[in-house]
This record gives structure tokens, C-alpha cells and sequence, in this order.
């Protein structure tokens, strides 16, 4: 029988012969057998799984801060859209034309959204554009907008050309992109820059600069101004000595 203090005595032992503590009575210093085991109450069982669904809630809560810093982060600093493909219904441009020979003319241009198109399988948003004030024709122009770009397709004229891209999207500083048209031909284009578009009476931060060389020293410059697209346009055309400008006045 041992003893409290750790001496293990005879069977049969009173006393202990090590400390001289009783043996074998309430009072005594045995140390007691160790409880049997027992398997935990339902009670214990349902308060640890309970802690685990709240872990797993955590879990769950830290997630959906993550979630939320990211796609609050990306729409901060998403690109903006220049797209300008069924945006609105009509775009009212004051136009001046400086020439050698005439001097300064002015008038004015209105793009019509009239409907929509389908063209060799795919759908174009058409539009129609008249001058006043100036000697232009009316045209009628086919735009469609596709993840990497705003395209469109020359119908009306006597040599219809493929699809042609008029910018990339999303629109970045450097990007450089070719096209042939029937009337300019081919255009080398390069977005040179973001900055302010300035207009008579108003600003458009963060538009595009894109520049497009269209041959023989001459130019096309294009300021593209997110929500809007173009907002303002100069070609100068050496080989003719003109200059063209175009400036918004206002979409609806």
C-alpha cells in the first residue's frame, strides 16, 4: 500500500515505516486510485463544436474584409472607360476650320444614335452625322465595343474596307494600334498621354492624348475623356494647309 508521501509499504501495513502516517482509513495519506475515464457529456460535445463553428465564422468574417478591401481597391484604381458606344443619343460638336486660302470657317456637327445593325454576324451601334455652317456630307458610321477595343466598319463607302479598331480598351498610355480608312487611309496611332482636354468653357481631366499619323506629315489628335469619348479633335493637315478642330458641346 503506498503512502501519501511516496513510500510503498507491505499489505498488511498500520502505519507507514517511512513517515509513520496511518494507513488504510479516511484519514490516512493514501493516495487515491484515479478516476475512471468517461466519455464527455453530450452537453461537452455540443459546446466544442460549437467553438468550431465559430472559428469557422471568423474564418468567414476575415475572408470577406479581404474581399471587400480588394474590390474596393480595384474600383479606385480600375481604368477608366473611354468608351463612348451607345452612351448617348446625340453629340452636338462646334467645328472651325482654318485654310489658307479661306480663312476661318465655323459650323457645327450632330452624331445621331439611330439604331442598331447587324453586320457580317456581328451587332453595330449605327450613327449619323450632320454639319451646318460647313460644306460636309452627311456619313453614317458603325461602331461596336468588345473587351479589347471599340471597332468599326466602313459601309457606305465605294470599297468597303474589314473591321477596323479606332482604340484599345482599356485605353493606356503608350498603347500604339493601326487602321486603313477609305477616305484618311492608313493611320499610325499612339495614346501619348493623359492630361486635361481644354475646352472653351470647360475641362475633362484624365483624357487620353492619341495622336494618329496619317501620311505626309499630317496628323490627327484626338482627346478622349473618360464617359465621353472624344471630346475634342485637331487635324492638321500640312500637305493641305488646314486645320480642323472639333470640341464637344454636349451629349444627351
Amino acid at each position: 500500500m503506498q503512502c501519501q508521501c511516496g513510500f510503498e509499504n507491505g499489505p498488511d501495513a498500520r502505519f507507514c515505516g517511512e513517515c509513520g502516517a496511518a494507513l488504510g482509513t479516511g484519514e490516512s495519506g493514501v493516495v487515491p486510485q484515479a478516476a475512471p475515464l468517461t466519455t464527455p457529456s453530450s452537453g461537452t460535445t455540443a459546446h466544442s463544436r460549437a467553438g468550431g463553428r465559430r472559428m469557422s465564422r471568423s474564418s468567414f468574417a476575415v475572408v470577406a474584409v479581404v474581399v471587400v478591401v480588394a474590390a474596393g481597391y480595384w474600383w479606385v484604381n480600375r481604368p477608366p472607360d473611354y468608351s463612348w458606344v451607345g452612351r448617348y443619343g446625340e453629340c452636338r460638336y462646334s467645328l472651325e476650320v482654318l485654310s489658307r486660302d479661306a480663312g476661318a470657317i465655323t459650323g457645327e456637327l450632330v452624331v445621331r444614335h439611330v439604331g442598331t445593325e447587324e453586320i457580317e454576324g456581328r451587332l453595330y451601334q449605327k450613327y449619323t452625322s450632320a454639319s451646318s455652317g460647313l460644306p460636309m456630307p452627311q456619313t453614317a458610321n458603325h461602331y461596336r465595343k468588345a473587351p479589347d477595343g471599340i471597332y468599326t466598319i466602313e459601309r457606305d463607302a465605294s470599297l468597303p474596307l474589314p473591321e477596323q479598331k479606332v482604340i484599345p480598351l482599356p485605353l493606356r498610355v503608350g498603347d500604339t494600334w493601326s487602321s486603313v480608312h477609305s477616305t484618311a487611309g492608313r493611320q499610325e496611332c499612339r495614346a501619348e498621354a493623359e492630361e486635361t482636354a481644354e475646352l472653351v468653357d470647360r475641362r475633362y481631366r484624365r483624357s487620353i492624348r492619341v495622336t494618329c499619323d496619317v501620311g505626309d506629315g499630317d496628323t490627327w489628335t484626338t482627346y478622349y475623356a473618360p464617359g465621353f469619348g472624344s471630346v475634342k479633335s485637331v487635324a492638321d493637315m500640312k500637305s493641305k494647309g488646314i486645320t480642323f478642330s472639333a470640341s464637344l458641346i454636349k451629349c444627351k
